[in-house]
């Protein structure tokens, strides 16, 4: 008679050959959250439990494999938050592997609040409403130079890709949303008061499109 359960634990592949001819040498997870991170935007303790723990446990693994693809690993223990960068360009050698976001004006004016928001919040999570937001907003619609209809439109615009790209996290709360706490690590201080200042500036209604970019950690 055929002991089923030890059928099954046979077939099962183990944690490292995962399937026929797999020459892997990362942990199941492990492999899982290098994906991740390469997919993007970012691998969260909150919302990626099993692998946030496979990087701590597999971190210069991982870290090896990112910089075959001249990629490295950012890590935030406080925020609870893993995401790649490109390597830096020392020389014309190294090419960008990450996938950066072409930003409008509305885009810009938008990630920046939401910046601010967190700077505001001393336990560093910021949880709003898009009325809320749109609402600080309004200030910059002469400087978009758009009627009132269309800046709305752009806001929607924007508004649903950091949704999509992991920027605003849904909650529990229907019509409220956390701003990701990636935000404090790729802008400080010092660089949203410059570009509000700028923007500040426009608002005497010049056209405000920027030929900005943004790297929300999502590799090519």
């Amino acid at each position: 008679m055929i002991d089923e359960t030890s059928a099954l634990a046979d077939e099962a592949p183990d944690d490292r050959g995962l399937w026929p001819g797999d020459s892997g040498t990362l942990p199941l997870n492990a492999r899982r959250a290098l994906l991740q991170l390469i997919r993007g935007p970012m691998v969260t303790a909150a919302r990626h439990g099993e692998l946030w723990a496979a990087i701590a446990s597999n971190r210069p693994l991982i870290e090896s494999a990112l910089a075959n693809l001249f990629l490295t690993l950012v890590v935030s223990e406080n925020e609870g938050i893993a995401f790649v960068r490109d390597a830096p360009a020392i020389d014309d050698r190294i090419p960008s592997a990450v996938r950066k976001q072409k930003l409008t004006f509305v885009d810009t004016i938008l990630l920046l609040t939401l910046r601010r928001l967190l700077l505001l919040e001393g336990s560093g999570r910021a949880f709003v409403s898009k009325r809320e937001v749109f609402d600080q907003l309004s200030a910059y619609r002469t400087a978009a130079a758009l009627d009132e209809a269309g800046f709305l439109k752009k806001l929607e615009a924007s508004w649903s890709k950091f949704v999509k790209t992991a920027i605003l996290l849904p909650t529990e709360d229907e019509g409220r949303f956390e701003v990701s706490p990636v935000l404090a690590l790729i802008f400080n201080a010092e660089e949203i008061e410059a570009v509000q200042a700028e923007y500040q500036a426009l608002a005497t209604g010049e056209n405000g499109e920027r030929d900005d970019t943004f790297n929300p950690g999502a590799a090519d």
